[in-house]
């Protein structure tokens, strides 16, 4: 693949064009991956804009066309406060259309100790005739720095809307970290 970056301290743009490697289960078939991105800086602010167009990973013989999409992405930090927010839209290929977007927070304060506290908020909308789905999404969670080499994370999922019945999950987990 080719990558070209320029830019200025306040603004960069990069274009790629290369062959996708995927492995795993969302392997797109094979064909020019095409990216253009534009962000620009500005105190504490960073905004940018992306263009994808690439073969659609669904290899199924209805999913004909490109995936192609556009979105707008903005992050702020000041104090130990972080908030980020990202809208796209597009297409997974020729038919369906999606949207979506996100706005989550990050609180790291001295205050806080070891505790870093999360929340997001997120929605995807899948429109496909009687194949489309609308999801809702909130979390909220913290991660405690236990040792230099434990880490553990507490989060709270709700889906108000999945499959009709809204649910809602707490996700506990532990990380051993180790240095070589």
């Amino acid at each position: 693949g080719v990558d070209l970056f320029a830019g200025t301290p306040h603004l960069q743009f990069e274009t790629s064009h290369g062959i996708p490697q995927d492995v795993g289960t969302a392997v797109r078939r094979r064909g020019l991956d095409r990216v253009v991105r534009v962000q620009g800086y500005h105190g504490t602010l960073v905004a940018g804009i992306s263009h994808m167009r690439s073969n659609p990973s669904d290899r199924r013989s209805f999913a004909r066309g490109e995936a192609v999409f556009s979105g707008v992405d903005v992050r702020w930090m000041l104090g130990g406060v972080q908030v980020r927010g990202e809208w796209i839209t597009g297409q997974p290929f020729a038919g369906p259309s999606t949207s979506g977007w996100y706005v989550d927070a990050i609180v790291h304060r001295r205050m806080f100790g070891p505790v870093t506290l999360v929340g997001r908020t997120e929605e995807l909308d899948y429109d496909a005739g009687v194949h489309s789905a609308y999801r809702k999404r909130y979390t909220a969670g913290a991660r405690v720095q236990v040792s230099p080499a434990i880490v553990g994370h507490v989060n709270v999922l709700h889906e108000p809307r999945a499959r009709r019945n809204p649910t809602t999950a707490v996700d506990l987990a532990v990380a051993y970290v180790g240095r070589f």
